[in-house]
């Protein structure tokens, strides 16, 4: 029984597209890839190289860049054998809905031994390691909110002559976050000292980061990117 793959409806986009891609198009790319002297951290840059090598298609490079690193990450996990992956996707593309036929499943066997050396060349790996490293952790932030209320003072008076005698404003933050377990959410009450304190830690936290991208990269020469940093700008 062949490994199973689940495939997402972009990845069948994504991998349709490599098929058409052809074998001299992915042969250029992973001749491009093993030329590199500095490898990519981030898959921005990653992308970048895969455009490069596809003649500036940035569309093509995008179709590429997903299913590569998604297989590569799959590779490693789950300590399957290239073979596996490759016998997982053809699978796959054969019990999809709907399936490929007789032509697709030979043009993607026509472009397969390039791909299988595609997702496994050292920038695509390097990539892939970074990412799993950068959030390997229990839990993961998805996202944040401070809410900003206002909760009214009332007097001591019952009935028509209740008033609003004052106001407190106060603060919630909420922390939406996800684990094996599925999605949870958090809210912790602050204050005015407590979301003043946690803007410097945090302004303080990026200062730190940038500090040490740049002495492990101008002191110590190692490539080091920023965990969900928008691009690799030490390389710039």
């Amino acid at each position: 029984m062949p490994t199973r793959i689940n495939l997402m409806p972009q990845q069948f986009v994504d991998l349709g597209a490599i098929r058409k891609m052809g074998n001299e198009r992915l042969a250029r790319v992973v001749e491009h890839l093993q030329r590199l002297d500095d490898l990519p951290l981030h898959p921005d840059r990653l992308q970048t190289e895969l455009a490069t090598a596809l003649g500036g298609d940035l569309q093509a490079a995008a179709s590429l860049l997903r299913p590569v690193l998604a297989l590569s990450q799959l590779l490693r996990q789950r300590e399957l054998t290239v073979d596996e992956v490759l016998a997982g996707l053809r699978f796959a593309f054969a019990t999809a809905d709907p399936a490929w036929g007789k032509e697709e499943l030979a043009a993607w066997e026509s472009v397969e031994p390039h791909f299988a050396v595609l997702f496994q060349t050292r920038a695509v790996r390097t990539v892939s390691k970074a990412l799993d490293l950068a959030y390997e952790h229990a839990n993961l932030l998805q996202g944040t909110r401070i809410v900003t209320d206002v909760r009214p003072i009332f007097n001591d008076v019952d009935g028509e002559h209740m008033e609003i005698d004052a106001a407190v404003v106060a603060f919630t933050l909420r922390l939406y976050y996800d684990n094996r377990e599925g999605d949870h959410s958090l809210s912790v009450a602050l204050d005015e000292t407590d979301v003043l304190k946690l803007k410097y830690q945090c302004e303080r936290a990026v200062q730190e980061a940038r500090l040490t991208q740049h002495r492990m990269w101008d002191k110590a020469d190692i490539p080091t990117i920023i965990s969900g940093e928008v691009q690799d700008e030490s390389s710039d």
